[in-house]
């Protein structure tokens, strides 16, 4: 094995099968990286994008043919298995500020955290997880966030639903971060709290903005008035501005007609933009 060398307020990655990089900035950890521990094709990637950004780090993994390969992109690599409390002590963990664990094997994964909570106190660990039977182990281990594989998939379902639903970026975010903060315990009980189901349907209530983008392909809407689509009183919602080649103009008054390339900006509730946006698209109300 060759000899690794100690950095100092290092950052340890394990081998990944999502982005990193977005695993910790969800976290809100440090994003200060020293070491990166596996060359597979998320750490090649991860690799790569800390070396075009000037971004110091040391690969470490046990491929043998993936050290190579990693020397050959240009990084300093070395074998190595770091579940291993003595390699751990060569990386340099007691002095680290931050461990971050993405390796398939749950039982090496629980033994890096807890080896490293060991002989780190005061060192941030992040792990990403296949299992969720895993999250509370690794918790009681040491561990400062655990992302579980799977209920991330589900968060990125769940964020995909909102967005297509037009529910405002900003509060699809704060459900997300509402749902990590609770250990994702809205996807670890059969139903959702009466809370949450609350506070979502508070939103779908309350009034949203969203935009919709006049094509001759796909709508009949262009050269007729806004007093002819009759949108308001068709669906409730109601166009507050257009933009037009780049100018934006607001409250257009009745007789203002609609061209090809504008963008309408509709202000109404969730049904409400629903039933707008259909009409939008179909050139006329769905019930007529």
């Amino acid at each position: 094995m060759e000899n690794i060398p100690l950095l100092k307020d290092i950052v340890i990655l394990m081998a990944v099968s999502v982005p990193i990089s977005i695993l910790m900035t969800r976290a809100g950890l440090p994003t200060i990286i020293g070491f990166l521990v596996g060359h597979g094709l998320n750490g090649r990637n991860l690799a790569r994008v800390l070396k075009e950004t000037g971004i110091n780090h040391l690969v470490v993994d046990m491929n043998i043919d993936r050290v190579k390969e990693a020397k050959d992109d240009g990084h300093r690599a070395y074998f190595g298995d770091p579940s291993h409390t003595e390699i751990l002590k060569k990386m340099g963990v007691e002095s680290a500020k931050m461990v971050v664990v993405a390796i398939s094997d749950p039982i090496s994964t629980r033994r890096i955290v807890k080896t490293s909570r060991d002989m780190n106190p005061a060192v941030s660990i992040l792990v990403r997880t296949r299992y969720i039977r895993e999250v509370e182990d690794l918790y009681r281990l040491g561990a400062n966030q655990v992302i579980p594989e799977e209920f991330e998939t589900s968060v990125e379902i769940f964020a995909r639903v909102l967005r297509d639903y037009r529910i405002p970026g900003n509060i699809i975010q704060n459900q997300i971060d509402l749902i990590r903060s609770e250990g994702y315990a809205m996807f670890r009980t059969p139903t959702p709290g009466k809370d949450r189901l609350a506070s979502l349907t508070a939103v779908l209530e309350k009034s949203l903005t969203d935009t919709f983008y006049v094509d001759a392909g796909r709508t009949d809407i262009s050269g007729k008035s806004l007093s002819e689509l009759g949108l308001r009183k068709k669906t409730g919602a109601t166009i507050i501005a257009v933009v037009r080649k780049g100018e934006a103009r607001t409250n257009p008054s009745a007789d203002f007609k609609v061209e090809t390339g504008d963008i309408l900006v509709v202000l109404g509730s969730h049904a409400e933009l629903n039933k707008a946006f259909e009409m939008l698209h179909n050139g006329r109300d769905r019930e007529t």
